[in-house]
């Protein structure tokens, strides 16, 4: 059964945990484990689909700001952002999440620090950020809600005013395709953070 599989996986990171302690590597007692069973996306050869995956982040402090992006989609969402007027609804480009997680992946650490660079610089801007998940039509666990409120907290950590943010979950009653999806692009795009412009 699953709760096997997820017993089994939580022991397998519980024991990489160990191992590395051990090896004087300091793992701080803060530290998220999780075991997702086989509740993610199986790869072509079996011995891959046994594993532990760690994520680090720091998520006390973010740089003050971005070097000049070469990233065009962030370029595009920060103009959207500048040009938008109350009421309208932004998707925030790859700001992605472990599966069935709030955990932020590496890569999108750009992503929140454009984000908090755009708040800084335009005091007046105002946002609710909208949690979404993909491929599940009844939600488990409230992960949309937990990443709205993960990305509600690291704003917030570093400097923006409570006041200038709140948040809402949709679940994947929003979704941007059908559910359910026909391949891991419509699955990822569905997966998303959304802002929405309450003042600016």
């Amino acid at each position: 059964t699953n709760l096997y599989n997820i017993a089994l996986s939580e022991r397998r990171a519980a024991d990489v945990i160990e191992k590395l302690n051990g090896a004087g590597i300091k793992v701080s007692q803060n530290a998220e484990l999780k075991g997702f069973g086989e509740d993610f996306e199986f790869g072509s050869k079996q011995s891959l689909n046994r594993k532990v995956e760690i994520f680090y982040s720091n998520s006390t402090t973010l740089p003050a700001a971005l070097p000049e992006t070469k990233n065009k989609e962030l370029s595009d969402f920060r103009q959207s952002v500048i040009k938008a007027e109350k009421g309208d609804v932004l998707r925030v480009p790859n700001l992605n999440f472990l599966n069935n997680s709030d955990i932020l992946l590496p890569e999108s650490r750009p992503v929140l620090v454009e984000l908090f660079n755009i708040l800084k610089e335009n005091p007046k801007l105002v946002i609710e950020i909208h949690g979404h998940i993909c491929c599940q039509p009844v939600e488990l666990d409230k992960v949309s809600e937990k990443r709205a409120v993960a990305i509600y907290k690291a704003l917030i950590r570093n400097g923006i005013a409570s006041g200038r943010l709140s948040w809402k979950s949709f679940g994947s009653s929003r979704p941007i395709y059908s559910l359910p999806e026909k391949n891991e692009e419509e699955r990822k795009a569905n997966r998303r953070v959304e802002i929405k412009i309450v003042e600016n």
